[in-house]
């Protein structure tokens, strides 16, 4: 049985300016997500909404058309509210400010996703292309076990 990744760190392109403890201006260039839990999944699950959950969770793993999926997911979480929520998800699974990930460049997202994918593998080969290659770290920065 293949070992669950508890976290996933993604290297930052463009550092996110942060003040430590100290009040020191710092900058972040790389961020760890931690595995979702329980309350991440419940919140994950009525921003999408049950049809989806439903597709996702009921379908035949051979037969899940998962671009489309992703396509519906997308889709669902294009509201203001809904986005906002998502990066609050992201926020406490990140152990950080929800003002922090607003501040993450849009060009770090791709890999923010990406990294998000690698906690579910079955979810994975959307992450791939056919010119990439399928390693879990090229796909989703480092990957921790």
């Amino acid at each position: 049985m293949t070992k669950l990744l508890t976290e996933i760190s993604v290297p930052l392109q463009v550092p996110v300016p942060v003040v430590d403890a100290e009040g020191k201006k710092a900058d972040r260039s790389k961020i760890i997500l931690k595995r979702p839990k329980v309350r991440h999944a419940k919140r994950l699950a009525v921003l999408i909404g049950p049809q989806l959950l439903t597709d996702f969770l009921g379908s035949d793993d051979d037969k899940l058309d998962r671009v489309a999926l992703a396509e519906n997911i997308i889709s669902a979480l294009m509201t203001s509210d809904r986005l906002e929520e998502l990066l609050a998800i992201l926020a406490d699974m990140m152990g950080e400010a929800p003002a922090f990930v607003e501040d993450i460049d849009i060009i770090d997202l791709p890999e923010i996703g990406k990294a998000m994918i690698g906690f579910f593998p079955a979810l994975q080969s959307l992450t791939h292309t056919p010119s990439a290659p399928a390693s879990p770290s090229s796909s989703a920065g480092s990957l921790r076990k």
